[in-house]
């Protein structure tokens, strides 16, 4: 075999010179497309828990943070520890999630989640949501699905549980923040599926019994206790409602702090399966309540006057 002259070596290094710059040049793309596609990521799941698209609700802790509307601190706590707990207020459905109005800006407002906070630190007098047993937590056939809906959902879980995370250490400021909102909406999320449980719907009734929901502001329903009441079962999309058992109407909580609470964390099944595993508490005429009606001087409004157009009312 004849040797390689000169000109055909330096051929062979060109081109492997070539080809190593190729490689180098597709490693520098490939490392860039993987940053851009973290940090994508890292941005959705930012997103998915930010404050200005997120009701989050009466999960109250001073030291929990959150990016969602926050809560009393220990000072606000008890300086509105003689608020009424009457949530019912004016009659409407849920706001839609781009309307919410969030109250970071409020010092008497903090964090929801602190590090290691655990079970215990997520709830307060002023909180509607109670503490959920925490073998239910536990058992991991109750929370089938909410790893789909909530993000860093491995630590979310820890988090609630008061467990160490191996890594915690290793997390950014912001991926932190997002861990710690998501585990303010698992949270909630558990809490509206042990609600409809039969421990679950007796620690409601006695709520429901002692008021702690508020009562209709409707005239003729004459007080009636209500109780929370969702639009969705899918967290961000609407805020907590109230619903009567009485005229079955839905209502605004009373409370601002009340009216932030994400719907889901109580959910569409609650207040009505309550009702059929209580039927005791179904008050008499329920949904055929008395109904105002409007008079001129005395008079009843004919139904075909103006008054009525368009309002869909028939005779």
């Amino acid at each position: 075999m004849s040797s390689l002259t000169e000109e055909q070596k330096a051929k062979i290094e060109l081109s492997k010179a070539r080809a190593l710059a190729i490689r180098e040049k597709k490693h520098a793309a490939a490392v860039n497309a993987m940053a851009i596609e973290s940090k994508s990521a890292q941005d959705a799941l930012k997103l998915a828990c930010d404050d200005s698209q997120t009701p989050m609700g009466w999960i109250d802790d001073p030291n929990i943070s959150s990016s969602s509307p926050q809560y009393p601190s220990t000072a606000a706590q008890k300086a509105t520890s003689n608020m009424p707990s009457d949530w019912a207020g004016s009659k409407g459905t849920a706001v839609p999630r781009q309307q919410l109005q969030g109250v970071q800006g409020d010092p008497n407002w903090s964090p929801l989640i602190s590090q290691g906070a655990g079970l215990e630190k997520y709830l307060i007098p002023l909180s509607g949501l109670f503490k959920v047993d925490e073998d239910y937590i536990q058992d991991d056939f109750n929370l089938t699905g909410l790893n789909s809906l909530v993000p860093y959902y491995d630590y979310a879980l820890d988090m609630i549980l008061d467990v160490e995370m191996p890594i915690e250490d290793q997390l950014t400021e912001d991926q932190q923040e997002v861990v710690e909102s998501a585990a303010e909406m698992l949270y909630g999320l558990i809490h509206a599926r042990y609600i409809v449980t039969n421990r679950g719907m007796h620690a409601m009734y006695d709520k429901y019994k002692k008021v702690s929901f508020g009562r209709c502001p409707r005239v003729f329903c004459q007080g009636q206790p209500v109780l929370p009441a969702g639009l969705s079962d899918l967290p961000r999309n609407y805020t907590v409602n109230v619903f009567c058992p009485k005229c079955h109407d839905l209502f605004y909580p009373k409370s601002t702090r009340q009216s932030n609470i994400d719907g889901a964390y109580f959910g569409t099944t609650f207040p009505h399966l309550y009702l059929m595993a209580h039927p005791e508490v179904i008050p008499q005429g329920s949904g055929v309540g008395a109904s105002y009606v409007p008079k001129v001087y005395g008079f009843r409004i004919s139904r075909k006057s103006v008054y009525y157009r368009n309002r869909g009312r028939e005779e």
